[in-house]
């Protein structure tokens, strides 16, 4: 990894870490209409970035699977208010975050190949911290647990469940992108933000319209 490339991994633990805070302060009742003010937001920078990259970049051939990718956030992203409901902020992002990790190492090796041509050392260090981020899961879920309140029970089930799903989809809504920028070496990140962006609207929008939420 390069200087620059740690910096924007550092930016997006950071941001990832702190973006859902704000919206907890909010008294919006569903997690359908949270997700959409969110897209929302997003679209509105991505829309901004894209202006600055350049709009006539946007081709019809690139679209297509950052739109997909962004359908997928929209689903994770209302699954991640479920879960923020029922178990609370800390749990709920504490069984995500690990889970998106995990998912991301197994579509890096499935897809991409990562990790299995690296050398021994990197591959006993990547399997500890697997194990390690493993157990850490199994904590937060198993400490969530009430045998005294039938209703509490219920609500933490549901609420690890949401969390479970916000972290296999949030650890999988840019494959699609990804995949399409080892295709075409030529296309600009900044440029396929705009599409998953427009996902994210799209997608939030209809689970708020299927949902009939306000």
């Amino acid at each position: 990894m390069t200087t620059l490339g740690f910096i924007y991994a550092c930016i997006t633990v950071l941001a990832w870490g702190v973006w859902i805070a704000p919206s907890e302060k909010v008294a919006i009742p569903n997690p359908q209409t949270r997700s959409f003010y969110v897209s929302l937001g997003n679209m509105l920078l991505a829309s901004i970035a894209i202006l600055i990259v350049g709009p006539e970049k946007l081709t019809l051939d690139i679209i297509f699977l950052p739109f997909l990718g962004g359908i997928i956030w929209a689903v994770a992203g209302m699954f991640a208010f479920i879960a923020t409901a029922n178990v609370g902020l800390a749990k709920a992002v504490g069984t995500w975050s690990p889970l998106n990790i995990l998912v991301g190492i197994f579509w890096g090796m499935v897809l991409f190949g990562e990790l299995l041509k690296s050398g021994l050392t990197y591959q006993i260090f990547t399997a500890i911290a697997v194990i390690l981020i493993i157990t850490g899961i199994l904590m937060i879920v198993l400490s969530g647990s009430s045998k005294k309140n039938p209703e509490l029970t219920r609500n933490t089930k549901a609420g690890f469940l949401g969390a479970i799903g916000a972290g296999i989809l949030w650890g999988t809504y840019f494959i699609p992108s990804s995949y399409l920028s080892r295709q075409h070496e030529n296309i600009n990140d900044w440029v396929t933000a705009f599409p998953m962006a427009v996902g994210m609207f799209v997608g939030s929008a209809l689970l708020v319209l299927w949902g009939r939420k306000s």
